[in-house]
């Protein structure tokens, strides 16, 4: 099928007839810091013709997307795995993508097609990419300055600022120890490091 195709010599393909299936690939991958946000992007195209014909308009449709286990497990339905939006375009090459924070040293990406009974049903996916788009900061040098205090609420940022974008999620009261204060912001630790603004920590 290379027309098929996205990019490159080949794309992956993944096909059914007159059945209703949920089908997909799987791939974990490794060497991951953990509190990292992680973005896995896929392009993919659907094809659902009655007729059974190369060549047809779609007279049917496909649900496709693409999802990330931030715990690195093998099983697409596992409560941890985050989905990114569906997407039903028919006939055109659309770009999925998800985005997550790491909790473990590896994680699992996933696509999935979600096909109606029809003659002909056909995905084929291409120019998949798996990129850190923030990471998690070095912690500072202790200079014994570091006091404990509790999360009121927010999240903690990769950075300094209300632009920098999210890591992780702390659920509110959970004990933060503070490590450093610049301007603002404090830097944290609390299973990874990071930034919170100082009206989002109590001093206990």
């Amino acid at each position: 099928h290379p027309p098929n195709v996205k990019g490159g010599k080949g794309a992956g393909r993944l096909w059914v007839s007159n059945e209703r299936r949920e089908l997909g690939y799987l791939q974990t991958v490794g060497g991951i810091t953990p509190g990292d946000t992680v973005e896995f992007s896929i392009w993919a195209k659907a094809i659902s013709t009655s007729s059974g014909i190369v060549g047809d308009k779609s007279d049917g449709k496909i649900g496709l997307c693409a999802g990330i286990d931030p715990l690195g497990g093998p099983f697409q339905d596992a409560p941890s795995v985050v989905w990114g939006e569906a997407a039903t375009v028919m006939d055109e090459y659309v770009l999925l993508s998800c985005r997550v924070v790491a909790q473990a040293d590896k994680v699992t990406v996933f696509t999935r097609m979600e096909a109606v009974p029809n003659t002909r049903t056909d995905t084929f996916w291409d120019d998949a990419e798996l990129k850190v788009v923030a990471s998690v900061p070095e912690p500072p040098p202790d200079d014994g300055a570091g006091w404990v205090g509790y999360v009121q609420s927010a999240g903690v940022r990769s950075g300094p600022g209300l632009d920098m974008p999210v890591v992780a999620r702390l659920p509110q009261g959970a004990s933060v120890v503070v490590l450093k204060q610049s301007g603002d912001w404090y830097t944290i630790a609390y299973k990874i490091v990071g930034y919170m603004h100082k009206d989002d920590v109590a001093q206990k």
